[in-house]
């Protein structure tokens, strides 16, 4: 045998080797993208489609000074809580072109649940209008529909009632809520739901000003294009063990007898406290590793 023989077989034996690991790493480069693919695929994401924020007429809106008078002609300051109730009027972000509830112009000025009613159908429908004009979606395309109203229930409901107006398909799954839980709620019904739209329509109006925000949501990978944002995480703290958390809204009647809403001074607190649980949830998932690592340090020295 010559002498370059054995270093011949080695070598061929090198490459056999290399090119068996090369295979190797082939095929497991293509199963990985294979996972990828599917994960994808069986993986439904939320996309903000469009929203709107309802506008009241422009004989509703007056400025600041008009406003602070209305409302204390409709809800009495009471002397001992007037320190708190000016406080939450002024940091309720009141501005020169405020809008105030329909009832309020009246010289009676009598809160009835046929003008509670009107307002919210007014709100919704003006909301719904909007969004289906904007996106060129229909009632009939609608899969999912979340009402939310803070303090005010009504039989039918209100979701019902705007199915009801819009003539909505049979299976349409409809949620009338009393919280503030529409989005977190879409998203894991889009989650289970393929191919579906999900409108939500939302009023909060516990404190002086008000908030009517209205949102088309999809899990279509057709309007992953047009999409406002695609919703990544969302984070919700359920404080309701916490007595003074539980307490701090209720609706209840006065010793008079007159019914509203009562907000207790502790109301701050415990959103402050809701709001620091909730950013500490999300953090890991939008702040950057340097300064995750930056408030661990901080924390670690406190």
């Amino acid at each position: 045998m010559k002498p370059w023989a054995g270093f011949v077989c080695l070598l061929l034996l090198l490459l056999r080797i290399s090119s068996l690991l090369a295979h190797l790493f082939m095929a497991a480069a293509l199963g990985w993208l294979l996972l990828e693919i599917l994960g994808k695929r069986g993986r439904r994401e939320c996309y903000l489609v469009n929203f709107t924020c309802y506008k009241p007429p422009a004989e509703r809106q007056v400025n600041t000074e008009m406003s602070i008078y209305l409302s204390a002609r409709t809800d009495p300051i009471i002397p001992e809580h007037s320190k708190f109730q000016w406080k939450i009027f002024l940091r309720s972000g009141l501005g020169e072109e405020t809008s105030l509830p329909r009832f309020v112009f009246n010289e009676e000025m009598v809160t009835t649940l046929e003008e509670a009613r009107v307002e919210m159908e007014e709100t919704f429908f003006a909301m719904a209008d909007e969004l289906f004009a904007r996106t060129g979606v229909t009632p009939q395309d609608i899969d999912i529909l979340i009402v939310t109203v803070s303090t005010f229930t009504a039989a039918p409901s209100h979701a019902s009632v705007v199915a009801n107006h819009y003539k909505m398909k049979e299976n349409v799954k409809t949620f009338n809520l009393s919280g503030v839980l529409a989005v977190h709620m879409a998203k894991d019904l889009l989650l289970v739901n393929p191919d579906s739209y999900a409108l939500i329509l939302s009023t909060e109006n516990t404190t002086v000003n008000a908030n009517y925000p209205g949102l088309l949501l999809s899990n279509k990978s057709k309007d992953a294009v047009r999409a406002k944002l695609r919703l990544l995480h969302s984070i919700r703290t359920n404080a309701a063990a916490d007595d003074e958390a539980y307490g701090c809204i209720s609706v209840t009647e006065d010793d008079d007898g007159v019914y509203g809403v009562r907000l207790r001074p502790s109301l701050h607190t415990i959103a402050a406290k809701a709001l620091t649980i909730n950013l500490a949830k999300l953090s890991p998932n939008v702040l950057p590793l340097r300064e995750q690592l930056y408030y661990a340090y901080n924390w670690l020295r406190c």
